[in-house]
């Protein structure tokens, strides 16, 4: 379980979020979504500490880590907890897909080059692309180094994968197949939380929605709730806005 407790984080004067209260259970796949300048991406990269709050504590799997006292090597060990997923992908150019994928394994989880070898296989066929092993990031289409990443960010076991916008930077015909391994690790109950801007992509494979805007947590629960029976007049106008329904 994550429970995220008084998250505050402000770049500047400007403050993006204002005590952000939020609990993950295991096995539990959470959208984040809201309108463009929300905080969502920040709140994905405070989890892990890519951002540095100035306020709030965090809790992973009752290791509770406080972010005002925070110091390189608890950062360290809180990031060994949870794996990013970013939206352009952040492979190592000059180096191939099992490489990008071994690297991790060898450097985090210290295992030996042959083991790590092994399991980069394993996770490169359960994403369909075992025969692209060989090959270099720059050769593959935008929609299979996503997926390589999703790989990567399986291989340390994470206790929760954060997605950042995993689709955004794809064109439309290859989307649904990064859509379909995530579906897929959903199906596993693997921890996730989701920043996406695909409401029908939400619907299906979140077990939980919240919605942030104006850097607070507007309203949070099941997805059937809060897309169907919502009384919340703001996340109604972001989902009409969001609509084509009435083009």
């Amino acid at each position: 379980m994550i429970q995220i407790r008084n998250l505050h984080k402000s770049f500047g004067k400007l403050e993006v979020l204002k005590g952000i209260d939020l609990d993950i259970q295991d096995g539990e796949t959470v959208a984040i979504i809201g309108p463009s300048g929300a905080g969502k991406s920040t709140l994905l990269r405070c989890i892990n500490y890519l951002e540095e709050p100035q306020k709030g504590t965090i809790a992973i799997d009752g290791e509770s880590y406080d972010y005002e006292t925070m110091t390189s090597k608890t950062a360290w060990k809180l990031r060994q907890k949870s794996s990013m997923v970013f939206q352009n992908y952040n492979l190592f150019q000059h180096r191939t897909v099992l490489e990008n994928i071994t690297d991790p394994l060898i450097h985090a989880k210290k295992m030996n080059k042959e083991d790590a070898k092994r399991r980069a296989v394993e996770l490169l066929q359960m994403v369909g692309l075992e025969e692209k092993a060989g090959q270099y990031p720059r050769k593959l289409s935008g929609g299979q180094q996503q997926r390589v990443g999703i790989a990567r960010a399986m291989a340390v076991e994470p206790k929760v994968i954060l997605f950042d916008e995993p689709t955004s930077s794809l064109d439309p015909e290859l989307v649904k197949e990064v859509l379909r391994v995530i579906k897929r690790l959903s199906d596993q109950k693997q921890t996730m939380v989701i920043v996406t801007h695909e409401m029908q992509f939400a619907k299906l494979i979140s077990d939980k929605i919240v919605f942030l805007d104006d850097a607070v947590i507007q309203e949070e629960g099941s997805t059937k709730e809060l897309f169907e029976n919502s009384e919340n007049v703001r996340l109604r106008n972001f989902l009409q806005a969001i609509s084509l329904d009435d083009l």
